[in-house]
């Protein structure tokens, strides 16, 4: 049996991870919603600034990922954002205006960068970086990174059950890592 398998089969049994899927599942389609009325300034204009990327991961984290809002940080030294769990900081997020991260492996690097700098200056284990079309996040790790998830915010379906590539997992595991 492949690894992954049984890790699924596991991960569905934990009843935190059937809320977590339950919910990335239930509050998905209202998220993509309130994205495309958040990224509309950018169809009528031409372009949108960072703080509309922001709001989008607000919404993905305080309502897909049931984040508190109280522990969703905004602008904390350098960092656009910081996600605590009582006073610890987590992960911070480095966030770019909409579109400007799609398809541009050197913006990724540099957005990664500076997240990394933010992290090593706030001392914080973990890093992510987001437009609003895309969510990276890594472990920082021996001087690199450890993936831990890329998922594409744009597409109108939640992510696929963990038998279409474990994407729900890899979300439940960001809210388990961010826990450790």
């Amino acid at each position: 049996m492949d690894p992954a398998d049984t890790e699924s089969e596991h991960m569905e049994n934990l009843a935190s991870y059937r809320r977590c899927a339950e919910r990335i599942q239930t509050s998905w389609p209202g998220f993509v919603t309130k994205r495309e009325q958040r990224l509309e300034q950018q169809r009528r204009l031409g372009e949108a600034s960072e703080k509309v990327a922001e709001n989008i991961l607000e919404d993905l984290f305080t309502t897909v990922l049931d984040w508190p809002l109280a522990d969703f940080n905004n602008q904390v030294e350098h960092a656009d954002i910081v996600l605590t769990d009582h006073g610890i900081k987590r992960l911070v997020v480095e966030v770019k205006r909409p579109g400007s991260l799609a398809w541009s492996r050197c913006a990724v690097e540099s957005a990664l960068a500076q997240a990394m700098r933010y992290a090593g200056e706030q001392k914080v284990k973990a890093v992510a970086v987001s437009d609003g079309l895309m969510l990276y996040a890594a472990n920082i790790a021996e001087g690199g990174l450890r993936d831990r998830v890329f998922v594409s915010l744009s597409e109108s379906e939640p992510p696929p059950r963990p038998n279409n590539y474990l994407i729900s997992t890899l979300l439940y595991r960001v809210l388990k890592w961010l826990l450790e």
